[in-house]
């Protein structure tokens, strides 16, 4: 069991006897047999400060060998009166060379006992009327953030405890309620508070936060059993980003797939995208029969611009995305969010299943990843970008959930002027700069391929090769950004050519099908492009060369022969 007891005030070492305080009269013979009568070995006993009276470790030690022959193992936070204090390595030594070997340090660090990560500090006053007051509050605060960090590796179930109350029935300490709140803590013991103070001592739920004064007589001197239930973190939620345009067809099945949900603890925000048919009318009712689901509008901006509207107002504590066109499995958000909540995770990353035009159903796994639900580390990443267009992993953000704090900290968007491949950058970028990546391999979201979705029609656009430039820009410069120099190098040769081989043609496609013929002049602009000659001076020539019309279109387009590679295309290149 976990118990927690603050303020012991031992003086075995020193001549300082906690008598003359009104119900203190032998306190010591009372701490001892409470605690024997309810520790036993193997528990644990989290003491907050105010342990002893004594001024230096050497006159301490009668305390701590008073503390040792205790049953249980003891959890030692630094109290105002604790002027034995030295340094963590100096106060270690002293243990280790005496044998006090049930005695733990919570200093900058965190704890795990029961399953439950043991963090915390000092604190500090309420009011700091000085600058160097409001120094050390700002170190105290600074260290139980550390604290904090560092048990949520351990688990993620926390229980913080200080010297000093956050907050009384009156005030409280702005500083380090910011923490808990920031660090979504949820249980919080504290001490210092005694005799005719304790009536000033806070104890219930303040925003969503557990308090209680555990300062030796307001236990009467006995240990408390921490309550572990309430050391449990808050349920996650999650925040569903839908745009659409002109989707009145498709819409229903999108939004009836959240709705059919196995967990209920999400929203829904249906962003309209500047529609001009019947999908705002559905959106609209959708939003009357359920409070999850919101309707936000805006004028006709691309699906980035929507998507960040939608970061902007989303409520959760993760974020997920959705195209109108595709579904979900039923699982979706339980699997994602339990998988988040678990690992701690910025990002979760699964697999998703393809339905093509034809109606085939296709797994687009974690490719490079092996085995079950695993870490990513950052050199698998990392290996993961130098391979990006030979595997799925960055090529969508709706198979996957992100902290909101961890997009909102890092101040991600979308990229509102680039028409496709918008949301391979943003995945790409969370991905390298996360700390924490799951990877499962479910395929629980659901793309519906179709020939009018925007991944097929892009390419016909006016602004299709300044999107894609734009695209190219990006990518390349987190391959410079995040990679070492020979990972860079690889990483750009692979995506070039990929660029010429996939992209390029896909262009010049395009354009052929918007203008109805072979215009030299546009296929001039997509061959002297900014992204197609980056692409072709990182080929050598014996890599362009291969029995096809596009290496030779590619081979002219490097030594700028446009006229004669338009040649190609005009009466060599498939129609």
């Amino acid at each position: 069991m976990l118990f927690v007891l603050a303020d012991p005030h031992l003086s075995f070492g020193s001549a300082k006897p906690m008598d003359i305080f009104t119900g203190w009269a032998g306190h010591a013979r009372r701490l001892e047999q409470n605690w024997r009568r309810v520790v036993r070995e193997g528990d644990t006993v989290v003491l907050p400060g105010d342990i002893s009276w004594a001024m230096s470790l050497e006159a301490a030690l009668p305390d701590f060998q008073f503390l040792h022959a205790l049953p249980g193992n003891k959890i030692l936070l630094k109290g105002n009166h604790d002027y034995w204090w030295n340094t963590r390595k100096k106060i270690e030594a002293f243990w280790c060379a005496h044998g006090l070997h049930s005695l733990c340090l919570l200093h900058n660090n965190a704890v795990l006992a029961e399953g439950v990560a043991l963090c915390g500090s000092r604190g500090w006053f309420f009011d700091c009327e000085g600058e160097e007051e409001q120094k050390v509050l700002d170190r105290e605060a600074g260290r139980l953030r550390t604290s904090i960090r560092a048990g949520k590796k351990l688990s993620d179930r926390l229980c913080v405890f200080l010297h000093y109350p956050p907050v009384t029935r009156e005030r409280t300490c702005d500083e380090m309620m910011r923490v808990l709140r920031d660090e979504d803590v949820r249980c919080c013991y504290y001490g210092h508070l005694h005799g005719h103070s304790i009536k000033w001592a806070f104890r219930g739920n303040a925003e969503g936060i557990w308090f209680e004064c555990v300062s030796a007589d307001a236990l009467a001197f006995e240990p408390k059993a921490v309550a572990l239930e309430r050391c449990r973190p808050a349920a996650q939620t999650l925040s569903l980003l839908l745009p659409f345009f002109n989707a009145e067809t498709t819409l229903k099945d999108a939004v009836n797939a959240v709705l059919a949900q196995t967990r209920a603890d999400w929203e829904l925000l249906l962003i309209d995208d500047g529609a001009t048919d019947g999908s705002v009318q559905i959106a609209n009712t959708y939003a009357a029969q359920d409070p999850r689901i919101r309707v936000l509008r805006q004028k006709n901006g691309g699906v980035g611009a929507a998507r960040n509207a939608g970061l902007l107002a989303a409520k959760g504590d993760y974020i997920g995305f959705l195209d109108a066109d595709d579904t979900i499995d039923p699982t979706f958000v339980q699997t994602l969010l339990c998988a988040a909540a678990t690992n701690q995770a910025e990002v979760v990353h699964a697999a998703y299943r393809e339905i093509t035009i034809k109606g085939e159903t296709l797994l687009r796994s974690t490719t490079d990843v092996q085995g079950g639900p695993q870490w990513v580390s950052p050199k698998k990443m990392r290996a993961l970008v130098c391979n990006i267009e030979d595997n799925h992993y960055f090529w969508s953000v709706c198979r996957c959930v992100f902290r909101v704090d961890f997009l909102r900290r890092l101040g991600l968007r979308f990229h509102e002027d680039m028409h496709y491949g918008e949301d391979t950058v943003f995945l790409l970028e969370a991905c390298l700069e996360a700390a924490r990546v799951w990877d499962i391999p479910d395929a629980l979201y659901v793309y519906r391929k179709n020939a009018g979705s925007s991944t097929t029609t892009f390419w016909a656009r006016p602004d299709a090769l300044a999107s894609f430039a734009l695209q190219d820009k990006a990518k390349r410069a987190l391959f410079a950004k995040y990679l070492s120099k020979e990972e860079n190098e690889a990483a750009a040769r692979r995506y070039s050519r990929y660029c010429l081989r996939v992209y390029l043609p896909l262009l010049l496609q395009g354009t052929r099908r918007r203008l109805g013929k072979c215009d030299y002049r546009a296929e001039r602009a997509i061959l002297a492009s900014a992204p197609a000659q980056r692409a072709l001076r990182t080929c050598k020539p014996k890599e362009l060369l291969e029995k096809s019309a596009d290496s030779w279109v590619c081979c002219l387009a490097k030594f700028h022969c446009y006229f004669l590679a338009h040649l190609i295309l005009k009466y060599i290149w498939p129609r």
